[in-house]
């Protein structure tokens, strides 16, 4: 029988299909072509700025730091992958533009030093070259940024890309993010799809997250942190014209039913009732057609969310409990008390992943039908109706498969999410299981935190045995698939592991 990580891969076996690319009726794509990674994404001068003595106060200066550095999320995610791919695989194609100008020509000189395919980079006469200026608290967390990005939105059209079609549809994988406009996403994800590429999307920030909502129905990955998750979950519900669910709530440390002394199952406890509260939102994409939400949650990990048949997943879980299945190791779970932290600062964690206000009241009443809806909500390639959906043969759950994040002395968390995807997106091409190329993925995004630069050094025996350490903690979760449309209650016992 083959193990659960072969059915994860399972969104990536070829089945042929007439119907529309990315649609829930066919499975994904595999990664089985010998063309290059194409990366579509914006490049920037990042200017970072960081106290050294005091924080940050408004109205005058602090003395700290100042440095300027080659950035840009589809940059870092080039960089990150030029240097983890193997040599014998071609150089990743980097489309992207810069200005004519100072800053155009050192990022530009920059990216010939790195084992890139740049013949797709474009200069744009009297356009000026993206820039983002951060402004970094002691601990290396971005207290606030500005982002002039907006050659990029306006001047990477779909007209202008159309020069890249026959690259985009002759990749391996198409690795496109956020920073592109709303309309230049959906042309790469739509062209890849149609090739029967797979695609991954990531997000970059909550306010350009809702850009991603056209392309879910051809996107075999989408990578959002809890925030940019809800938020892309909103704009699907808005369209669909139903009320937005309602926001994730926990126990607060030492409240009855919450985290207090002599609770030692409870920190486990709230990290699975938040992944159960957000599984609602993964499922508002995962209905639009996407094969998998790869969610990151910063210090507490990161999840794989699919779509599985309940009567599937039971007999996969049943296979590698027995250890009947391939790759059982891979799937052990984590020892109690690993990675130990107090239900205090997991309950803190956990309250700073969930930054968005609350629905307005009578967000958690949902009109009937509202799955139907939600499939067929995408204005551009209709999702189709799921089999079984309202129940009997054909069940589906939702899976939550969760990896827990290595202990990491922060530096500066820019680019952490750039390298985790990039680090995730090698070892796919690897043909490593979904869940292992996650934990590689998170084993760089710790290299990441650790450092100034925002694309570390990766070297690639380091990374494995963290890689391993995090593959180890897994833990898998399944939910009905409806979301409940009742604020969830906070006391609820998380579900059962496996």
């Amino acid at each position: 029988m083959t193990s659960r990580l072969n059915v994860l891969l399972a969104h990536l076996q070829p089945q042929p299909s007439s119907l529309t690319p990315g649609s829930r009726g066919e499975a994904p794509w595999p990664i089985t072509s010998t063309g290059p990674l194409v990366i579509v994404g914006g490049i920037c001068l990042d200017i970072q700025a960081q106290p050294s003595t005091v924080d940050v106060h408004r109205g005058t200066s602090v003395p700290g730091t100042v440095r300027q550095v080659p950035g840009g999320v589809g940059r870092n995610m080039a960089e990150a992958l030029s240097g983890l791919l193997p040599a014998d695989r071609p150089a990743p194609v980097f489309v992207s533009l810069v200005g004519d100008d100072t800053a155009g020509s050192f990022l530009a000189a920059s990216l010939r030093r790195l084992r890139l395919d740049l013949s797709l980079l474009m200069t744009c006469p009297g356009a000026p070259t993206p820039c983002v200026s951060a402004i970094l608290d002691r601990g290396g967390e971005v207290a606030a940024a500005v982002a002039d990005v907006t050659s990029v939105e306006q001047l990477l059209t779909p007209e202008r890309l159309a020069e890249c079609k026959a690259r985009i549809q002759q990749a391996c994988l198409v690795l496109a993010e956020a920073n592109l406009s709303a309309e230049a996403l959906h042309y790469v994800a739509r062209t890849a799809a149609e090739a029967r590429v797979p695609v991954f999307l990531e997000p970059v920030s909550v306010p350009k997250a809702e850009r991603l909502v056209r392309s879910l129905p051809y996107a075999t990955f989408v990578s959002p942190n809890a925030s940019e998750l809800m938020a892309i979950a909103d704009e699907v519900r808005r369209a669909a014209g139903l009320p937005l669910l309602p926001r994730p709530s926990l126990p607060e440390a030492g409240a009855p039913g919450g985290a207090g002394p002599g609770r030692e199952e409870e920190p486990g406890a709230l990290v699975a009732e938040l992944l159960r509260q957000l599984a609602a939102f993964a499922e508002v994409l995962l209905l639009q057609g996407t094969a998998c939400v790869v969610l990151t949650l910063g210090s507490l990990g990161a999840a794989l969310i699919t779509l599985q048949d309940a009567e599937e997943a039971g007999a996969e879980a049943a296979a590698a409990r027995t250890g009947s299945g391939l790759g059982m190791q891979a799937w052990r779970v984590g020892a109690p008390g690993q990675h130990a932290a107090s239900a205090g600062q997991l309950a803190r964690q956990c309250a700073s992943a969930l930054l968005r206000p609350s629905p307005p009241p009578g967000a958690d009443q949902a009109a009937g039908g509202e799955e139907a809806r939600l499939v067929a909500a995408g204005p551009a390639s209709q999702p189709l109706q799921l089999p079984g959906a309202a129940g009997g043969a054909g069940q589906r759950c939702v899976e939550v498969a969760h990896l827990r994040a290595l202990p990491a002395e922060v530096v500066s968390v820019n680019g952490a999410g750039d390298t985790l995807v990039a680090g995730m997106i090698a070892a796919l091409l690897e043909r490593h299981p979904p869940a292992a190329a996650l934990a590689y993925g998170m084993a760089a995004a710790k290299r990441a935190v650790e450092s100034h630069r925002n694309v570390p050094e990766l070297g690639d025996a380091a990374l494995r045995a963290d890689a391993d350490a995090v593959l180890s903690s897994l833990q898998r979760y399944r939910h009905p698939q409806a979301a409940p449309q009742a604020a969830p209650q906070a006391a609820r016992s998380p579900p059962a592991a496996h």
